[in-house]
């Protein structure tokens, strides 16, 4: 019924047992269910009816018919053969066959069908049978085979009954549509041609997809039937082949030969048909026969094999693996042969071996059941064995690569996505071993197992193990034997397991045994001792017993096997220590290195490399196994070099003679495989390796000695001739500072470029590593300098290695959390040489030469080798697999639609023209930075922290992402300061990228460093900024203002605001030094706001909150942003423009309606338009523009025009205009000019002002506002004038707006400044007026042109006494306002320079200017050149020179000249103080010097009037005030100026005598004042009347001024004075004397003088003695040779006696009392001292006065007894006149007449006694240094003068000569008698005392 489903129909017509209906009733009902079911499926309308869905009816269908038997299951094959009716019936009728002629003619075109049954294919398919085909459509054929493969699917064994009927119609479809398609397409590989046997002649078929569909299915359909009724469906015949069988085969003959070519990415039919007769025994007769196994191996050699197809024809040929092999040929022969039992033993061992191998490649270490009818039948693959061999390796080859690394995921071939044909090719492999015959087939199948056992391969352990079991037995039978031992000489130091080693040695003792002319017996023995264990000898290999067996007969042992294996207990199974010590000292055993080549030392390389690497516990075998190995390296290197130098022309063999084939390349790549590749491993150990890793480097070192050739870069760092200086030995030395330097030194080879990559990756690299991760303190300074090494290394390395490094930094980063800050600088390191790689430097096609080197590069990056290291293959490897799993999966099956029977199109080749070099380096350039980009960049970034901008680049995204979760607090960025380190080197590298690239990442990396100046952690923020600044500093200047911005964005609140402006003046403080002018002028206006928005604001009134400012570090350091107004002036080009963007906020801010309110509470205004600014607000704004002066001083974009252009203008637009413009202009045009404006329609008065731009508009505002225009303008005219005045001062710094007063192009500039100066002074503000009167006091010195600018200095000189009458008025204090008036006045009061008078015409101003017409003393002021009488006393005592009074004074001016004719009287005038004005000054000045301390500016006054020669009565008073403060004042600057100005007095002014005698009087009677310091000054003017005094004054009153000077000399007790009164005394008779003035009047007061004081010297007063005494040392020099020196000497030689005779007096006394001598006062040894002083003066002036007769008692008698003075100055100055003695006594001669003729009255007493005196100096206890060294001198040179002048020694026996004994001298050469020395024990004593006195001299 309608609506009934499959399960009621199920249980209608189940089976007997389940079903409630009769037989009789079944037998009616089932045909009719079956025939309704039929037309369901037949039903093409309603549901279910759609084509995808048909084969889900067809399946529900099926599957309730399930329970039909197979007689009710003949209805269903009715109605489904029904529209093949015709076909039915013509297979039974006659068929047409083809002629005998034809199929013979076929079968002799194609031999390989001749074992075919051509006739009975041929009665299988009868050409009326296929004609009725043709009536049934197409798809109709379709869907009949379709219906049919569910029917088997669903029925199958259900169906034999009807199997030989569908075999028949399957065979007919099939026939007839491949007959359609190579009628259709004849020229189809796949499709024609077909053999004549089953060839009709059938229609066309149009649609030929439809058509291969159709051939597909009925393929299929026979394949099926064939693998279930292959008996039936031959008729029940029972053979195969049968005709059926043959007609299938013969009809997929084109399919079969198109496999290789047309089939190889899916399952298809054909294949089917192969893989079904391959797992049915009972069909393998049909592959005996060709093409089909041929057809079928071969397409393993298809280039594109999928992994499916591969997969199938493999299980086909392992299911023929499972018969019987038929060995034939050589392999039959080589069987017969092999009778022996030892070799079917190894037979059977192989095939063990091979069992176990494939046991374990097919998974779970089982092997899979044999089907029992397989092997007892001989397998069709025996003939094609070796085909099969060679189309495996080609598939391998084309699928694996062949190689190790291939062989290792075919190794995992259980895995998904690995590729094709892994375990399963190795289990055939191993399966195929024992049935291989030696040869060529044998030598294949070993060429197939070698990868899978290669170290690179990495394949598990037992895997290997079994595989190496398998070749022990294969190599020796292959043709490579010795391919083998080399390829497996490498797993000698790879394999981990003890099995797989055991088998690995096992293989070498089978190719050493089998094959000895490889010479593999020593190298198998050494191997197989190396891997000795404990355990029974038993377990060892046959090869290896073989060898040990072998071993032993060679020993001369004759016992049997048995005999020598002894009973031995059970051991542990662990090493034999003893078999492996005597393995490594057989490794290096000299006999063997001689006949061993590479083949047999490399197993032994690469076995003691990996033996150290081990490292074993047992010292003493890896003390062996390194010892063996440096051998074995060092012959290996050394065989190399002598092999080469043998190569060389002309140059002797080597020795022992190369073998053959033997050739330097083979050894250096030995070493390169096995210790350069081994030291990169040992390189890269933890610290604690340290003795391993040095043991390495030693190994290669000594490898590059030996052989430089090896690696010629890394041979550049060894130094055989010396040792120290040897890069690898200092890196293995102990102290630690020698690696450190070791480790500069090799950075500069690699930034010389003379170290390869390969070398950088695999020595330098890993060492710097492991020291950048060094800890403790010791290391630091090693560890930081492996960081800088790492960036050397890393800008010399390509893309991928510089990639891998930064892989490993950031693993090394993560998983040592107490290295991150050191591995941050290395990663800092690292990428700060990003932009100087390799492939990114710069374009590479712009670059001259680089084609070749970039060609270089693009290959060395594209193109990997084998060598390459572990991680990355490893990325290689994961690559290959991703694409493998990306490759769409072939279906596993044909259904419904497949078009598997298309030819696969060819590939479509593209033909591109190839690249550049330059081309392609760019390419891969782009690609670098691609990658750099979106595979490091978000890395780095999640460790910088903080939060981006909008990003717009995915990784970026993802940062801000990750960025932003999380729980952290308010305010904490969660990053440590060092992790800020890496902004600086990111900067570096998104400066290497596309602009695009640069300006999207730029903003986020400014962003997220400006989020992190929020933390709370000050360092953070502190690192945050420093991190900032060098980004912005790497940025340039020009990129500041966006720095500034996106820092402003990032900071607007809160405390963020107090970081804001400490963080701005960081960066332009940062920024300043790099900006050359003009870089910032686009950015001055916002970056001036924000500072004067910062020091004026909100912020600045946080700061004065001391909670705020003890919370926030960046607020208790003050304010930074009136220091960042000074650094942004020092760098914007010094413009209207720029300066007045500049200023523009400071501007607004005087104006009242500024950048921010002014402060409030403190005075001031609520900063509302127009309302009076605060005082805390024009504090403040002075100090802004003081530190914009600053920084506009040092601008080095200023000139001095500009400069003066901009003082010039801010002075007078903050000046009131003056009164003449007041009284035109009204109010209105007075403000207006005052603010250097001009009205409407009229021209502005000063055409230099600054251009019409915000400063004017600002003066406008002023103007409009005349009440508070004014309020703060001083504030702007003081800023301008300390510009000028800096400027003048040289206060410019490095800035070009130095203003030099003497050249004439800056004074024309300050001419007209005199003006406004002028103005300034008038002004009533006392800052302004003191800024403009110390300018006045500089610029008024400068050569102005016009005359000086004699009206504006009149000008000046009027504004200047106004304001000291007004400031005086005021205060009587000496405020600032007064100091600068009084300077500026006393500087205006000079005349004006000369040159400049004389320039100008004479109608215009006087030459001379005078000061006025001359008055009396009483009357006005009168110049005293009108006077020049002025008495008798002043007549030439007209010297107006003298010191000066104040630094910024200038030397006194010219006298002035005589009027000239009425040319300059009005100017005159105008420079001239009327008379009223100099009484008032005069006594002005007078009325200051009267207070205790006088300002210092009255004095400056004074002196410029007196320079002026005014003449006034009050003049005289201040002359006499002046004389009380050089005694009284309280300072001593007020003391010493009132001496200059006195002496100027008395020295300019005209006196009389009297007048002069009464000034000087005062002087002579005040030097014994009560005051030191009143004298000090006192003497000083003291010394100035002497020094400029005119001559005859100066000796008219000479001895008034000499006699009370000398008391000074030793009466004051002042050493100041004492020294002053010498000085000057001193000075006054160098001025008398003849050489310095008139030599008669000057020698008779100087000898009045010199006899005043010999009277004096010889008075009984002992204090006039002392003094007379030193007046003599000043005379000394001074005197002639002749009789006033001598009387001088003579004096003085007197003079000394006495002291001497009053000393000795002195001691008498004492000793007659019976005290202890005291030491000499003051009055007792100063006589001594100073006439000892005349006479050494006297003497080093005048040298010939040492022959005067007045010396000779001083020579002969004095001068010995003061050398015993008890006052060591005494002593001092008495030696060193004995060296003025002795030198002029040895250069005196001698004349014959005995003792009387000796010069200087030199005796040789004397000469004795005064070495004796000078050889006690020596011993004194505590003798003084300079006397010391004279008195040896003085020794020295007595000892010599006796030796040379043998006559000035004493005569033998004389006391002399007794006395010179006793200091150990011998005057005789040693023949005096010993009787005249006295006791012999005192001549000993006496010797030692001398001996120890010569010493001390010697060392003094």
């Amino acid at each position: 019924e309608e609506g009934d489903d499959g399960a009621t129909v199920s249980r209608a017509v189940g089976d007997g047992k389940g079903s409630s209906l009769s037989t009789t009733c079944r037998t009616a009902l089932v045909p009719l269910v079956v025939r309704a079911l039929f037309g369901r499926l037949l039903l093409r309308s309603g549901r279910g009816s759609s084509k995808n869905q048909l084969a889900g009816k067809r399946a529900t269908v099926l599957a309730a018919l399930g329970a039909l038997s197979p007689v009710e299951l003949g209805t269903l094959v009715d109605l489904a053969l029904a529209p093949f009716a015709h076909l039915e019936a013509a297979l039974n009728s006659p068929a047409s066959h083809p002629t005998a002629a034809e199929m013979e003619q076929e079968q002799e075109q194609d031999p390989e069908l001749s074992a075919y049954d051509h006739a009975g294919a041929s009665a299988e398919l009868p050409h009326a049978a296929l004609l009725a085909l043709d009536g049934v459509p197409l798809t109709r054929r379709v869907g009949v085979a379709r219906m049919l493969l569910d029917m088997l699917e669903h029925h199958g064994p259900k169906l034999r009954p009807h199997a030989r009927r569908l075999a028949r119609v399957s065979l007919s479809l099939l026939a007839h549509a491949a007959n359609s398609l190579a009628a259709a397409l004849p020229g189809a590989v796949d499709v024609s041609p077909l053999p004549p046997a089953v060839r009709r002649s059938t229609r066309a078929v149009s649609d030929t997809t439809a058509g291969r569909e159709a051939r597909t299915l009925a393929l299929r359909l026979c394949v099926e039937l064939m693998g279930s009724f292959s008996e039936e469906a031959a008729g029940g015949e029972g053979t195969v082949p049968s005709p059926w069988h043959d007609g299938v085969i013969l009809c997929a003959l084109p399919m079969l030969r198109a496999l290789p070519t047309h089939y190889t990415q899916a399952i298809s039919a054909p294949l089917s048909l192969l893989t079904a007769i391959a797992s049915d025994a009972f069909l393998w007769p049909l592959l005996e026969r060709p093409p089909l196994l041929h057809c079928t191996l071969s397409t393993l050699s298809a280039k594109k094999l999928s992994r499916p197809v591969a997969d199938a024809i493999l299980d086909a040929a392992d299911a023929l693996l499972d018969g019987k092999l038929d060995l034939t040929g050589a392999a039959a022969a080589q069987e017969e042969e092999e009778t022996d039992d030892a070799t079917r033993g190894r037979r059977d061992s192989l095939a063990a071996a091979a069992r176990a191998a494939v046991a374990f490649a097919e998974g779970g270490g089982k092997r899979r059941e044999v089907d029992p009818a397989r092997a007892a039948l001989p397998s069709p693959l025996g003939p094609h064995m070796g085909a099969f061999l060679g189309h495996l390796r080609t598939h391998l080859s084309s699928t694996l690569g062949g190689g190790a690394a291939a062989a290792a995921k075919a190794a995992k071939a259980g895995g998904r996505g690995a590729p094709p044909g892994g375990g399963r090719a190795l289990a055939l492999l191993c399966r195929m071993a024992p049935h291989v015959p030696d040869g060529e087939d044998c030598g294949a199948l070993v060429a197939l197992l070698l990868p899978w056992a290669s170290p690179k391969a990495k394949a598990p352990q037992p895997l290997v193990e079994r595989v190496l079991r398998v070749l022990a037995f294969l190599a020796p039978r292959a043709p490579q034997a010795g391919g083998v031992a080399d390829a497996l000489a490498a797993a000698c130091g790879g394999l981990r397991s003890r099995g797989a080693r055991g088998a690995l040695v096992e293989v070498f003792c089978a190719l050493a045994l089998g094959r000895p002319e490889l010479r593999l017996e020593h190298t198998a023995r050494v191997l197989l001792g190396l891997g000795a264990h404990a355990t029974d000898a038993s377990s060892l290999g046959p090869a290896a017993s073989a060898l040990l067996g072998l071993h032993a007969e060679k020993q001369g042992d004759d016992e049997s096997k048995a005999e020598r294996a002894p009973k031995r207990r059970a051991r542990l199974d662990e090493l034999d220590f003893d078999a492996r010590a005597t393995a490594l000292s057989l490794a290096a055993d000299g006999e063997f290195l001689k006949v061993a080549g590479v083949r047999q030392l490399a197993p032994l390389l690469h076995a003691l490399c990996a033996e150290l690497l081990g490292a074993s516990d047992d010292l003493s075998l890896r003390h062996a196994a390194g010892g063996s190995l440096a051998r074995l390296v060092r012959h290996a290197a050394g065989r190399a070099a002598a092999l080469a130098a043998a190569s060389l022309p002309g140059a002797p063999p080597a020795n022992p003679p190369a073998t053959e084939g033997e050739i330097p390349g083979a050894w250096r790549a030995l070493l390169l495989r096995t210790v350069l590749k081994t030291a990169r491993v040992a390189l890269r150990l933890p610290m604690e390796s340290e003795s391993l890793r040095h043991l390495f480097l030693g190994l290669l070192a000594d490898a590059l000695r030996a052989d430089a050739a090896l690696a010629p870069d890394l041979a550049v760092l060894t130094n055989s001739a010396d040792r120290e200086a040897d890069w690898f030995d200092n890196m293995a030395h102990t102290q630690l500072h020698r690696r450190r330097r070791a480790l500069a030194r090799v950075q500069t080879h690699i930034r010389a470029g003379q170290l390869t990559a390969p070398s950088l990756q695999n020595v330098i690299l890993p060492i710097a590593l492991t020291y950048a991760m060094a800890t403790g303190d010791s290391w630091q300074t090693v560890a930081e300098e492996a960081v800088r090494t790492l960036g050397a290394v890393a800008a010399a390395l390509p893309w991928r290695g510089y990639s891998t490094l930064l892989r490993t930094l950031l693993k090394l980063a993560d998983a040592n959390p107490a290295l991150e800050k050191r591995l941050l600088k290395a990663m800092c390191a690292v990428l700060q040489e990003f932009g100087h790689a390799p492939e990114v430097a710069e374009e590479v096609g712009g670059i001259e030469g680089a084609p070749a080197a970039a060609a270089a590069a693009v290959e060395g990056v594209v193109e990997a080798s084998d060598d390459e290291d572990d991680e990355e293959e490893k990325e290689g490897e994961a690559e290959a697999e991703a694409e493998a799993e990306a490759a769409p999966a072939a279906e596993e099956g044909e259904g419904e639609g497949d078009k598997v029977d298309e030819p696969e199109p060819e590939a479509i080749v593209v033909i591109v023209a190839p690249l550049t070099p330059a081309a392609a380096a760019r390419t891969h350039a782009a690609a670098v930075r691609h990658a750099m980009r979106t595979q490091f960049l978000p890395l780095f970034y999640a460790r910088l922290g903080g939060q981006s901008a909008p990003v717009r680049s995915a990784a970026a995204a993802a940062v801000a992402g990750a960025g932003a979760s999380g729980g952290e607090k308010k305010g904490d960025t969660g990053v440590a300061p060092h992790q800020l380190l890496i902004a600086l080197p990111l900067l570096h590298v998104l400066q290497a990228l596309p602009a695009a690239d640069r300006e999207s990442e730029v903003p986020g990396l400014l962003l997220r460093l400006c989020t992190h100046l929020r933390a709370r952690d000050f360092s953070v923020r502190e690192a945050a900024r420093v991190a900032l600044c060098d980004v912005a500093a790497e940025l340039g200047p020009k990129e500041l203002g966006g720095v500034v911005r996106v820092l402003r964005r990032s900071l607007s609140r809160g405390f963020e605001a107090q970081v804001f402006g400490y963080t701005l003046h960081a960066l332009l403080a940062r920024v300043a030094p790099l900006t050359v002018a003009g870089e910032l002028d686009g950015d001055v206006g916002y970056l001036a706001n924000l500072a004067v928005e910062d020091a004026f604001g909100e912020a600045e009134a946080q700061r004065r909150v001391a909670q705020i400012a003890s919370k926030t570090k960046e607020a208790g350091g003050g304010t930074k942003s009136l220091a960042t107004l000074a650094l942004l002036a020092g760098c914007v080009t010094f413009a209207p423009r720029t300066l007045n963007a500049l200023l523009s906020p400071l501007l607004r801010l005087s104006g009242g309606g500024g950048v921010v309110a002014a402060e409030t509470g403190e005075g001031g205004s609520d900063g509302a338009d127009g309302a009076a600014p605060s005082a805390v607000l024009e504090r403040r704004l002075g100090e802004a523009l003081m530190q914009v002066g600053a920084g506009l001083r040092a601008n080095r974009s200023a000139t001095p025009e500009s400069l003066c252009r901009l003082a010039k203008g801010l002075v007078a637009n903050a000046l009131p205009a003056d009164a003449a413009a007041n009284s035109k202009g009204g109010n209105g045009e007075g403000a207006a000019a005052a603010a250097g404006v001009a009205p409407k329609g009229k021209r502005a008065t000063d055409a230099r002002r600054i251009p019409e731009t915000e400063v004017n508009l600002a003066a406008h505002r002023r103007a409009a506002a005349p009440e508070h225009a004014d309020a703060l303008a001083h504030v702007w005219a003081i800023f301008g004038l300390a510009l000028l005045r800096d400027a003048l001062r040289g206060g410019a710094g490095e800035g070009g707006a130095r203003l030099r007063s003497g050249e004439p192009a800056h004074c024309a500039l300050l001419a007209p400044l005199l003006p406004l100066l002028a103005r300034a002074v008038d002004h009533g503000h006392p800052e302004l007026c003191a800024a403009a009167l110390r300018l006045t006091t500089t610029l008024v010195r400068c050569p102005l042109p016009d005359g000086g600018g004699l009206k504006a200095r009149a000008a000046l000189l009027r504004a200047c006494l106004r304001r000291v009458q007004h400031v005086s008025a005021l205060s009587a204090s000496a405020d600032g306002a007064l100091v600068a008036s009084v300077r500026a006045l006393a500087v205006l009061l000079k005349a004006p320079p000369a040159a400049a008078v004389a320039a100008l015409p004479a109608t215009t101003v006087t030459p001379g200017v005078t000061p006025g017409p001359k008055h009396g003393r009483k009357g006005g002021a009168s110049s005293a050149s009108d006077n020049p009488g002025g008495g008798a006393g002043g007549a030439g005592v007209s010297d107006s020179s003298g010191d000066s009074v104040d630094e910024d004074e200038e030397a006194p001016l010219p006298a002035p000249t005589a009027p000239a004719a009425s040319g300059g009287a009005a100017a005159a005038r105008a420079l001239t103080l009327s008379d009223g004005q100099l009484r008032w000054l005069l006594e002005f000045a007078h009325t200051r010097l009267l207070e205790p301390t006088p300002p210092p500016c009255v004095f400056v006054l004074i002196k410029a009037v007196l320079g002026r020669r005014y003449v006034g009565a009050r003049l005289y008073d201040i002359a006499g005030r002046l004389g009380e403060l050089v005694l009284g004042a309280d300072d001593a600057t007020s003391r010493d100026h009132a001496a200059e100005l006195l002496c100027s007095f008395l020295l300019a002014y005209p006196l009389g005598d009297a007048r002069v005698l009464e000034r000087l009087h005062f002087v002579v009677a005040n030097v014994g004042y009560e005051r030191a310091d009143g004298r000090r000054s006192l003497l000083k003017l003291y010394g100035l009347l002497v020094k400029k005094l005119p001559a005859a004054p100066l000796l008219k009153w000479a001895q008034l001024l000499f006699v009370p000077l000398v008391p000074r000399l030793s009466d004051d007790p002042d050493a100041g004075c004492r020294k002053a009164a010498g000085a000057t005394l001193e000075l006054l008779l160098r001025r008398l004397a003849p050489d310095a003035g008139d030599a008669s009047d000057g020698g008779r007061a100087l000898g009045g003088l010199l006899r005043l004081t010999l009277l004096w010297n010889a008075d009984a007063d002992a204090e006039l003695r002392r003094a007379a005494a030193q007046v003599g040392a000043l005379f000394a020099p001074l005197l002639p040779v002749g009789e006033s020196l001598d009387l001088l000497l003579r004096a003085s030689v007197t003079a000394l006696a006495v002291a001497l005779a009053d000393g000795a007096r002195s001691d008498a006394l004492d000793a007659d009392a019976g005290r202890a001598a005291a030491p000499p006062d003051d009055a007792q040894w100063q006589p001594a001292y100073h006439s000892l002083r005349a006479l050494e003066r006297a003497l080093s002036a005048r040298g010939a006065a040492v022959h005067s007769v007045a010396l000779n008692e001083l020579w002969t008698t004095t001068l010995a007894h003061v050398l015993e003075y008890r006052h060591v100055w005494v002593r001092l100055v008495a030696a060193r006149l004995l060296g003025v003695y002795l030198a002029a006594l040895r250069a005196a001669p001698i004349g014959e007449g005995g003792f009387a003729s000796l010069p200087l009255g030199a005796t040789p007493a004397a000469l004795a006694e005064l070495l004796a005196a000078s050889c006690a100096q020596l011993t004194l206890s505590r003798p003084s240094t300079e006397l010391a060294q004279q008195a040896a001198k003085n020794a020295l040179a007595l000892c010599l003068l006796l030796h040379t002048r043998p006559e000035l020694c004493p005569p033998p026996g004389s006391a002399a000569a007794a006395a010179l004994r006793a200091l150990g001298a011998d005057t005789t050469g040693g023949k005096a008698a010993a009787a005249d020395a006295g006791d012999e024990a005192d001549d000993q004593a006496n010797g030692a005392t001398a001996a120890a006195a010569a010493t001390a001299a010697v060392e003094a």
